[in-house]
Parts: structure tokens; sequence; C-alpha cells
């Protein structure tokens, strides 16, 4: 047999050998069919023939078996089997490599270094498994890219950024030196951390400052000096990220009360929001000349403002009468800086 024949065969009954169920798991088992489908679905080419085989092949040296008072019988591990099958599936790998650049970002470093092995190990078993195996080719065929202009992250102190992990993972205050936006000057704080939230290529803090109920947001690029404190963090009472987040936080909202917006927008703006809509009671109503009436509830936040002024002539501002004010504004004085 080929050494490439003989590789895929020692692959392919590697990952049988962890689709099969445990005897507490499962104590019926699996049916041959069922595991010829997980392989399938894996990437492996196999037929029933060659599953059933495999399986045979592998009792005479694993403690697996066939539960014969199941119809079609099915495998499993013996009832007293040690299992502790080394590697990671197709699909684990897959997925590993897929999240890993978002997981550096996201998970605390000391965690982060933990999972090094699993990361080398999934690249290590799609090489292996390249060109021979189409699940394993799947990674370099998706790709993420952003709706927005695409800028590159900020730089980060890796200490601060750690410190500022692990003080969330274990629920403490920090002592910090935070440079805002809107200052030149560098200041103290106090802070609770409640949540990191990754937006673009930004990663933020969410937390409380000093003795304050309401959360904010942090760019941990712009902390000088962190330090991890022996103080509990105080939760402010019903705080949830999710709910947060959806009232805009993330997009720098005034976390009011949602508004209700009308646009008048041009056929190629009214086509993609007929298709990605503002938000789930958006209407739309036909404005004459190809153009749409569009009716919607969203978050006060700086993104919409953003959003629309990157429209450009494609949209127009009916209501609220203040916002249609302020965008006139901004959009007359970008106009003044071209004449």
């Amino acid at each position: 047999m080929p050494a490439n024949e003989k590789r895929h065969t020692l692959l392919r009954q590697w990952e049988l050998l962890k689709a099969l169920p445990s005897f507490q798991e499962n104590a019926t088992g699996k049916a041959a069919k069922a595991l010829m489908y997980d392989l399938q679905a894996a990437g492996f080419d196999v037929d029933l023939r060659t599953v059933q085989r495999d399986l045979q092949d592998l009792s005479s040296l694993f403690p697996i078996e066939a539960n014969d008072k199941s119809k079609p019988f099915g495998w499993r591990w013996a009832r007293q089997a040690h299992i502790g099958m080394p590697g990671l599936t197709v699909g684990e790998a897959v997925a590993l490599k897929l999240v890993e650049d978002h997981l550096r970002q996201l998970l605390p470093p000391a965690l982060m270094n933990g999972m090094g092995g699993l990361f080398k190990q999934a690249g290590l078993r799609l090489e292996a498994l390249h060109g021979e195996n189409p699940t394993a080719d799947w990674p370099p065929k998706v790709k993420s890219v952003p709706a927005s202009q695409p800028m590159l992250p900020p730089a980060v102190d890796e200490a601060i950024q750690a410190e500022i992990s692990m003080a969330l993972l274990a629920g403490r205050q920090i002592h910090a030196t935070y440079r805002p936006a809107t200052s030149e000057e560098s200041k103290e704080y106090i802070l609770h951390p409640l949540g990191l939230v990754l937006r673009g290529a930004v990663l933020y803090l969410v937390a409380t400052a000093f003795g304050y109920q309401d959360a904010r947001t942090y760019a941990v690029h712009r902390f000088e000096r962190v330090e991890r404190l022996l103080d509990p963090i105080a939760i402010p009472p019903g705080f949830d990220l999710d709910r947060e987040l959806a009232k805009g936080m993330a997009q720098f909202g005034d976390w009011g009360d949602p508004m209700t917006i009308q646009l008048r927008c041009h056929p190629d703006l009214a086509f993609h929001l007929g298709e990605t809509p503002l938000a789930t009671d958006q209407r739309m109503t036909d404005a004459g000349e190809g153009h749409m009436h569009v009716t919607a509830t969203v978050n006060n936040t700086w993104q919409l403002r953003w959003w629309l002024l990157s429209q450009g002539a494609k949209v127009k501002v009916l209501a609220p009468e203040w916002l249609v004010r302020e965008v006139a504004t901004d959009v007359s004085m970008m106009a003044d800086q071209y004449r």
C-alpha cells in the first residue's frame, strides 16, 4: 500500500475512533451508517462497507464493541474502556484555525498561552490532510472582511492588556492611568471591569468608574498604566453586557430610549436596506422616482450619524427634526471645506 494511502487510512480510522461514543454517553452505541455520515461530514470519502470493515479491524486492537441487542448494531467503546484519544477531530481543527485570530484578542494571555499547543496541533492536523480531505482545506476558502473602511489595529501594551484581562477574570478592580480621546492629559481612575468588547480593530474595556453605576467603554490602547487591586468589583444591579450592547454601547450611544427615524433613500441604497434592514420594524414605502421612504426604530448613536453621512446624496433624513438639523449642519460644514 502506498505511503499516502496508508496515511489516509490511518487518519480516517483515527477520526472514526474519536466519533465513537463511550458506554456512559450512549449505551446503545452508534450505527455504522451514522458513523459513515460523521466521517463524510469531516471530509472523508467513505462508503458503508469501508466503515464496517474499519470497525471490525479496529475492534481487534481497541476496546470497542458492537451492541448486538439493537438493530442495526450500535458501535461504542466498551463499558470499562479508558478513553483518552489524543489529537483533534478535523472539525475541531478547522474551528480552532478559524477563530484563532479573534481569540488572541479576547482571551486572557495566560489562557491564550495555554492554547498555543492546540493551535499548533490544529495547524499540523490540517496540513497533514491538505489535498486529501476537502474539510481540511476549508479555512483558506473563507474570510471575514469589514463592511467599513479597514483600519490597522492600534498598538496595545501586552502587559497592560494582560493585567486588564486577569482583573476581569478574577473580578477585581483596577487602578489605571488612562488618556480619554477628548483630552490631551491622562487621568487616574479606579475601574470595575465588567467585560471586553472587540469593535472592528479596537478592543474596549467595559467598566464602571469609582462608585458610579453607569458602565462605559475604555479603549484598551489608551491605558498607560494598570494595577490590579485586591478589592472586588461592584456589578451594577441588573447589568447585562448583551443588553448594553443591544442598546448601542459599542456604537457609542447615549443609552437612552430608541428613536424612530424617517429617511428618503436613493434606489441603490433602498435595495441594500431591503436586504439588510436597519431594524426589525423597518418599513419601506414608495416615495416616487424610484426612491423609497424608510421608517425604522434605531439607537441614537455616533455610529448612526457616521453611517448617514457616509451615504452622501443617497439618503435624506426626514425625521426627527433635531437630527435633520444636525446632519444638515455637518453636511454644510463638509461642503465648506471643498469650496
